[in-house]
C-alpha cells in the first residue's frame, strides 16, 4: 500500500511495526487463515491483474517472489492494520493489488528498475559536495561523521563505498520516484479494476477515504476518523522537497481536499517546464499507463527518463534550499521515525535514522552493511534486493525453459528403448526427492536391479504359477462348499436355472456365478500361510567389503522387489472382490550386526502406501555399508529372536505364517555359541534358519572361520568361495521354499 507513516507535522502516518497484538499463537494462526483464505478465493483477480493465470498466493512476512515455484507471498503486516483499525476486505483487495501491481510493473522492465537503483547512488555521490557546500556556508563546523564512509552493502562490495551524506541524499531522491511509481500503479489497478479507478469523477470513494481517513489522514494522530467539513490537508511545516511529491501524490488519492503549500512550491506547481508543460501536466502524463496498441510504453525505464528530465531538477533545488534551512543532528541510536531499515526493507521502520530538529531527516551512520531502506516509508514491496532477485530466478528459469526445450528435441531423437530408460532415471530421481532418499542410494538400487532383472523375470514366472494355483484352490474350495449343501441350492437353481437339469443338484462352475456371489464366498475364504516373512541377517564387519557386500545387496534388491511383486500379483487377483487386506503378505527384514546388531528394514506393522513400502526397501537398502569393526553374530539374531513373539509361533504351527531367516557373513563371530542358542531358540518357534558363508581362498584366518561357521551351522550351512555364486545358490535355495509353499484356501464361515 501507500505511505503509512507520522510526523510532528501532518505527514502521512507508519504504523507500528506491529500494529495489532496478537496475543497468542491462536490468534495469529487465525489471522494468517483469513488472510490465506482471502487470497485463495481472490487468486483468479490476482492473476488478471498480473497478467499472469499460472501465480498463487501465501502468506507471509514480507511481500516475496519465488518465481521458480510461480509464488507470491504477501506480507501479513496490513491484515495486522485491517484487523487494528477494523476495515473491511476492500482495504485488503486494494493493499494486494497495490503490491501485486509493483510485481506487474517490474517484470516489464527489471532491468531498468533495478538500473535506477545504481542510478540513485550515482547521483547521491554527485550531489554530495553540493549539499556539503550548503551546509559549510551557514559557518559552523560539519560533524565528522556526515563524511565518512562505510560500505552500501557489506554483501556486495561491487555497490562500493557511501556515507551518511549519501544515504540521506538517496533517500531523498528515492522518495520522488517511490511516489510515483506507486501513482502510476494505482492507477493501472484503477483500470483492471473499475472500482478502485482513480480517474476524474469517477475516482473511487474506497480508495479516497483509505488515503484521507488512514494512509495519509487529515489529524496524523486520528487514523481512521474523516476530516470535517472544507479542512485542508496541511503540508506546510513539510521540508519543500517533501511538500511538491506528496502534494503529487495525495492529491492524486484524494482530489476533493485542499492541500496547504508553501508558497513557493505553489508557484513551482504553475510554472511551465520543458515542453510547455507544467510540472503537474508532466506527472500525470509520466504516471499514465498506456495501452498495449500504443507506441510508447509507460514502463519504468520510460518513466525514470521522464523524472529526470522533467521533476527531478526542480525536485533537487528545493532539496538544497531544504539544506539551507536545517542544521544536521545526530539523533541518538534508535530514536525517531527512519527512513529505512536494514538492505531491502521495504516498511520504512525506523533504525536510528530519523528526525532531527524540524523535518531534517538526519540519518546517523547506518550500521556497516544495513543499507538505506526505500527512503521514503512508502511501503513499496519491489526494493532494490526483490528486482535482483527476480532477475536472477529469470535468468535460471529461462535457462532451464532452454534446456527443457533441448531435452525434449534430444527425446524426439531417441529410440523406443533409450527413451524408456531416460523416463525410468527421471522417475527414480523424482521418486528420490519425493521420499528423501539420497540420489547416490537410488542410483545404486537401480544399478542392482538391472543386475539381477533375469533372475525377477524368473521369478515372476513362479509368480504366475503361484497365483495360478490359488485360483485352482478358490474353485475346488466352491466345488466342496457346493456339494456340502451350505448354499440356498434352491434358489441358485432359481437364478441359474440353466446350468441344472430337471432340477438336479449338479455342480454350478465358479466363474458363472455373478461378481456379486463370487464376492460374497471370496469374502469368507483364508490363504494359508496368509504371511510369508524372508529376514536377511548381514555380516557388515569390515571384511565384508568390496564385492562380497555388493553381492549381498544384489541379493537383497532381488528377494525385497521380487516379494513385494509377488505380494501385488496375489492381491491384484482378488482385486475385484474388493479385499480390503491383501490375502497374502510377503514381508521382509534386514538385519545389520558388526560389533552390535540394529535392524535396517523392520517387518511391517499394518499394510501401507505401495510407494512408501518401496521408499523403505530402499533406504533400508542404502544402510547396507560394511564399514564397521568386531563381529557379533549373536546380536544379529537375537533381534530375529525379539521379532518372532509367541503370537508368530502360534500362528506358524497353524501354518499361516512362514518365517525364513538367512544369515549371510564371511565367518568369524566372537560369538559361536551364543548365536548357536539364539537360533535354535528361533527353530523351536518354528522359524527356518539358513547360514551362508564367502570365504576366501588361501586367506590365513580362513580355516579358523569356517571351524566357527561349521560349529554354529553343521548341515544347516552353505559355503561359497566365489562372490558371482551367492545369488544364484541363495536364488535356488528361497525359490524351492517359495516353490514348496502349498497355499491352501479354506472356507470360514
Amino acid at each position: 500500500m501507500e505511505p503509512k507513516f507520522e510526523t510532528k507535522s501532518d505527514e502521512p502516518k507508519t504504523p507500528p511495526k506491529k500494529p495489532v497484538d496478537i496475543e497468542n499463537q491462536l490468534q495469529k494462526e487465525r489471522l494468517i487463515a483469513e488472510a490465506q483464505s482471502f487470497l485463495d478465493t481472490n487468486q483468479a483477480v490476482f492473476n488478471t491483474l498480473a497478467e499472469d493465470n499460472t501465480l498463487h498466493y501465501k502468506v507471509g512476512e514480507s511481500f516475496c517472489i519465488y518465481l521458480e515455484k510461480g509464488e507470491i507471498e504477501v506480507s501479513i503486516d496490513d491484515w495486522e492494520w485491517k484487523e487494528k483499525f477494523g476495515l473491511d476486505n476492500n482495504f485488503m483487495m486494494w493493499s494486494t493489488c497495490h503490491e501485486i501491481a509493483h510485481y506487474w510493473d517490474m517484470t516489464e522492465d527489471p532491468e531498468k528498475m533495478l538500473g535506477n537503483f545504481q542510478y540513485l547512488r550515482e547521483t547521491a555521490a554527485e550531489l554530495e559536495p553540493r549539499a556539503l557546500e550548503v551546509l559549510k556556508k551557514k559557518g559552523k563546523p560539519l560533524p565528522a561523521w556526515l563524511s565518512e564512509k562505510f560500505p552500501w552493502d557489506q554483501n556486495d562490495p561491487k555497490k562500493g563505498e557511501t556515507s551518511s551524506m549519501q544515504v540521506f541524499l538517496f533517500k531523498q531522491l528515492h522518495t520522488l520516484y517511490n511516489c510515483l511509481d506507486d501513482i502510476f500503479v494505482n492507477k493501472r489497478v484503477g483500470l483492471k479494476l473499475p472500482r478502485f479507478g482513480i480517474t476524474g469523477a469517477s475516482h473511487s470513494a474506497d480508495v479516497k477515504r483509505l488515503y484521507r481517513d488512514f494512509l495519509f489522514p487529515t489529524r496524523s494522530k486520528e487514523i481512521g476518523v474523516p476530516p470535517g467539513e472544507l479542512e485542508f490537508y496541511d503540508l506546510v511545516n513539510n521540508t519543500q522537497s517533501k511538500q511538491l511529491v506528496y502534494y503529487l501524490l495525495r492529491k492524486r488519492m484524494v482530489p476533493d481536499q485542499e492541500i496547504l503549500l508553501s508558497d513557493e512550491v505553489k508557484e513551482i506547481l504553475k510554472q511551465k517546464l520543458a515542453g510547455n508543460l507544467t510540472l503537474e501536466q508532466a506527472f500525470e502524463e509520466i504516471t499514465r499507463p498506456t495501452l498495449p496498441t500504443e507506441r510508447t510504453q509507460h514502463t519504468a525505464g520510460w518513466r525514470y527518463e521522464q523524472i529526470r528530465r522533467f521533476i527531478e531538477p526542480v525536485y533537487i533545488d528545493l532539496l538544497m534550499k531544504d539544506l539551507e534551512k536545517f542544521e544536521p543532528e545526530k539523533p541518538k541510536e534508535g530514536k525517531g521515525k527512519g527512513d529505512g531499515k536494514g538492505k531491502g526493507d521495504d516498511k520504512g521502520k525506523g533504525d536510528g535514522e530519523g528526525k532531527g530538529n524540524g523535518d531534517s531527516q538526519w540519518p546517523s551512520p547506518p550500521k556497516p552493511g544495513s543499507g538505506i531502506g526505500s527512503g521514503s516509508g512508502m511501503k513499496n514491496p519491489i526494493n532494490e534486493q526483490t528486482v535482483e532477485d527476480y532477475l536472477k530466478q529469470k535468468k535460471k528459469k529461462e535457462k532451464d525453459n532452454r534446456k527443457e526445450q533441448r531435452d525434449k528435441l534430444r527425446s524426439a531423437r531417441l529410440k523406443p528403448k533409450q527413451i524408456a530408460k531416460k523416463a525410468i532415471k527421471q522417475s527414480d530421481v523424482n521418486f528420490a526427492d519425493e521420499h528423501g532418499i539420497p540420489q547416490e542410494v537410488m542410483r545404486e538400487f537401480r544399478l542392482f536391479s538391472n543386475e539381477v532383472a533375469p533372475y525377477k523375470d524368473d521369478l515372476a514366472e513362479l509368480f504366475v504359477k503361484i497365483c495360478n494355483n490359488i485360483a485352482e484352490q478358490v474353485s475346488t474350495s466352491w466345488e466342496r462348499y457346493f456339494y456340502s449343501g451350505r448354499p440356498d441350492i434352491q434358489r441358485l437353481i432359481k437364478k441359474y436355472g440353466q446350468y441344472f437339469q430337471k432340477g438336479a443338484e449338479a455342480f454350478l462352475p465358479f466363474d458363472q456365478l455373478s461378481i456379486h456371489e463370487q464376492r460374497e464366498f471370496i469374502r469368507k475364504l483364508k490363504l494359508k500361510p496368509e504371511e510369508f516373512r524372508l529376514r536377511f541377517v548381514v555380516d557388515i564387519s569390515g571384511s565384508m567389503g568390496g564385492e562380497k557386500i555388493n553381492a549381498v545387496k544384489e541379493l537383497i534388491v532381488l528377494f525385497m522387489d521380487g516379494l513385494a511383486a509377488a505380494e501385488d500379483k496375489i492381491t491384484r487377483l482378488f482385486q475385484q472382490f474388493d479385499i480390503k487386506q491383501p490375502p497374502v503378505v510377503m514381508d521382509t527384514q534386514i538385519v545389520l550386526y558388526e560389533a552390535s546388531a540394529s535392524i535396517a528394514k523392520p517387518l511391517r506393522k499394518i499394510k501401507q502406501d505401495p510407494q512408501k513400502e518401496k521408499a523403505g526397501r530402499i533406504i533400508a537398502f542404502g544402510k547396507v555399508d560394511a564399514s564397521g569393526g568386531g563381529t557379533d553374530s549373536a546380536t544379529g539374531w537375537s533381534e530375529v529372536a525379539g521379532t518372532l513373539t509367541a503370537e508368530d509361533e502360534k500362528r506358524i504351527k497353524e501354518g499361516k505364517l512362514k518365517d525364513i531367516s538367512l544369515e549371510i557373513t564371511d565367518g568369524g563371530t566372537s560369538s559361536a555359541q551364543a548365536a548357536r542358542d539364539v537360533i535354535d531358540q528361533v527353530e523351536r518357534k518354528g522359524g527356518f534358519c539358513r547360514g551362508l558363508q564367502i570365504v576366501d581362498a588361501g586367506a590365513a584366518e580362513t580355516d579358523n572361520d569356517m571351524q566357527i561357521f561349521d560349529s554354529i551351522w553343521g548341515d544347516a550351512g552353505i559355503r561359497i568361495s566365489n562372490v558371482s555364486e551367492l545369488v544364484p545358490k541363495l536364488y535356488l535355495l528361497l525359490k524351492e521354499q517359495l516353490e514348496g509353499i502349498d497355499f491352501n484356501v479354506s472356507f470360514e464361515e
